[in-house]
């Protein structure tokens, strides 16, 4: 079984790393991080649309991982 991406993670560093992913785009737009979070999730619906990938689909995938890596 092919290993995980982000296996040699810890949480910690995943939240880095998501801060940093808004921090980079998102920063300037909006203060709140619910509204950045809420832009992001929305962006990536589009590039999802455009590229005929299924968001609900990488949605569920991403819970899954959430959800072994508690």
């Amino acid at each position: 079984m092919p290993e995980q991406r982000g296996a040699g993670m810890d949480n910690e560093m995943r939240i880095n790393r998501a801060l940093t992913a808004l921090g980079a785009a998102y920063s300037e737009e909006e203060d709140d991080l619910v509204s950045q979070i809420n832009d992001l999730l929305t962006d990536l619906m589009h590039l999802c649309k455009q590229q005929g990938i299924g968001f609900q689909s990488c949605l569920t995938v991403a819970e899954v991982n959430f959800e072994a890596e508690k």
